[in-house]
Order: C-alpha cells, then structure tokens, then sequence
C-alpha cells in the first residue's frame, strides 16, 4: 500500500493502477521527487532510484528526479539553470524503476517490461490529452511567469 507520495509527482498516482497487475504496486510504499543541488555540485549521474527495504525485502521506496540541470555554453560563459522532466521522461524512468520490482537484474525481461509498462503509460497519457513536450513546456512556463508577477 503506498503510504506517501510527493506533491510533485500526486499526478501519477493513476498510472500506478493501471499497472497493478503486472507489477506488485501493493508493495510499493514511497514514491519521493527530487531535484539536483541548486549549487550544481551534485553529479547527477541516475534519473531514478529504487530501494528495498532491509527489513522487509518485499517493500520498495522510489525516488524520482523531478528537474535536471540545464548546461549552455556561450563562450566564455557557461549558464546553469534547474529545468522541469517533462511528463513522458517522468514516466518512462518510473516505468524503468517499477521493473526492478519484479526483475531486479538490467536483464532482458527487465527491458521488456519496462517497454510494456511504459506503453501503458503512453496510453494514458495520450488519453488524458497530453500533446506534447514542447507545448508542456510552454505552459509552464507561462505559469511560472503567472506566479512571479
């Protein structure tokens, strides 16, 4: 049963159950966002991270990046800026995440349920309206120039 999911990342929570049944989601109990150190000192070097509970080896906490870190090289200068994953990274890296679940192992089952689960998110996503990256993008960016006024 998952005890607590991040405030970023409540919008996935139909994604979830519609891949109950080829992953054991009931034993899922965290899904957290995370974001890169604003200072860039940080090496992001994973898009997600899943953890097995010590105790309990049938539990899993998933940590998902949320915003990566934007690199533009303008000679001489190099500006970094913190930018939101779009929806589809978003679940593509919990699909990923989600087939350590049932194979643990990077294995070929592993890859071919991680292509099925994110399939099924696609689907979703398609359904809910979603266009694109690009037009995601915008508006948020449109929000966020809302919110700062």
């Amino acid at each position: 049963m998952l005890e607590y999911i991040s405030e970023q990342l409540e919008w996935i929570r139909p994604y979830l159950v519609d891949v109950e049944h080829l992953v054991p989601v009931k034993n899922l109990r965290r899904i957290t966002a995370k974001k890169p150190r604003k200072d860039f000192t940080q090496n992001q070097l994973c898009h997600g991270i899943i953890t097995r509970y010590a105790r309990y080896k049938k539990y899993f906490k998933i940590t998902l990046y949320t915003y990566f870190i934007d690199v533009t090289k303008i000679h001489p200068e190099v500006h970094m800026r913190l930018r939101p994953y779009s929806k589809i990274d978003t679940l593509c890296f919990l699909a990923h995440e989600l087939s350590h679940m049932v194979h643990w192992d990077h294995t070929p089952q592993h890859k071919s349920l991680e292509a099925e689960l994110t399939h099924l998110f696609m689907i979703r996503l398609r359904a809910s309206g979603y266009v694109s990256e690009e037009e995601e993008g915008e508006q948020s960016w449109i929000q966020h120039c809302r919110q700062n006024k």
